[in-house]
């Protein structure tokens, strides 16, 4: 899940936060709204390293050798990206992300928390999930980090069920391609069993369940070609991903019938 800053004017105390692991806009029994943001500052740590921040709780620390651990191995993209660890408290979500509201108005080097619910190992979760989770965190800071603070602003769609729906698929999309995908749907799995009832409907909307987790890996063995294809084209459901095998075909043909016919400059 991710916690933005929204900006709408002037500078609120309101943010949508990404968890799962999504987006906090909303109570699971609730209309969507924007949910109070909280937001830590610790700026003597090094910006190349994964900090403890708040506190050094157990959960933390196994959080933060998980993360350093995923970071190290499929992300080299966030190797300098100043990340922080801290925990948080919820009934229906276990991991988000925020990024520092400060440091965004100041204009300065941003920074960006991953947040965990001790809950998520009090109630078992499987390391390979937590692993996959944590994939799917750090695709949200790929994605913030990234971005201008204008481009952050867009953030506010959010709001939107569908939009957050993509947002959040499209993570998951991202950790299942680095190679994440039987962790994710093993977190699934247990995420099912851990929620209340009222959050189930919503999680099972914003996110892969595991057998379309199992689905895209298939399709991806046989055609990995098909992945920008999905990245430009987020698959909702099983049906779109196997349409989206033959959407991609009929692409490729196109831009391959395009180079053909491309007129080419002649030397003299």
């Amino acid at each position: 899940m991710l916690a933005v800053v929204v900006l709408v004017g002037s500078f609120t105390a309101t943010t949508p936060a990404f968890c799962d692991a999504g987006f906090d806009l909303s109570s699971p029994t609730s209309s969507p709204r924007i949910t109070d943001v909280n937001l830590w500052e610790n700026n003597s740590r090094s910006p190349s390293t994964v900090a403890i921040a708040e506190d050094d709780q157990p959960s933390v620390r196994r959080a933060t050798t998980l993360l350093q651990d995923v970071r190290s191995a499929s992300f080299p993209e966030l190797a300098h990206v100043d990340i922080q660890v801290r925990p948080f408290q919820s009934d229906s979500d276990y991991f988000r992300t925020r990024f520092s509201l400060s440091r965004y108005a100041s204009l300065r080097k941003m920074r960006f928390y991953i947040e965990v619910n001790p809950r998520v190992f009090e109630r078992g979760a499987p390391e390979a999930g937590v692993r996959a989770i944590i994939a799917h965190e750090l695709e949200h800071v790929l994605y913030l980090s990234r971005r201008n603070r204008i481009g952050l602003l867009l953030l506010g769609r959010l709001a939107s069920a569908d939009y957050r729906m993509r947002f959040e698929r499209g993570a998951d999309l991202g950790a299942i391609a680095r190679g994440y995908g039987d962790g994710l749907s093993q977190y699934r799995a247990w995420l099912y069993r851990n929620v209340p009832a009222g959050a189930l409907k919503e999680k099972r909307r914003d996110y892969y369940s595991p057998d379309e987790i199992a689905a895209i890996e298939s399709v991806l063995k046989k055609q990995p070609a098909v992945l920008p294809y999905w990245r430009q084209h987020i698959p909702k459901n099983l049906a779109e991903i196997q349409n989206g095998v033959r959407a991609s075909n009929r692409l490729l043909k196109k831009e391959d019938k395009r180079t053909i016919h491309e007129p080419t400059q002649n030397k003299h």
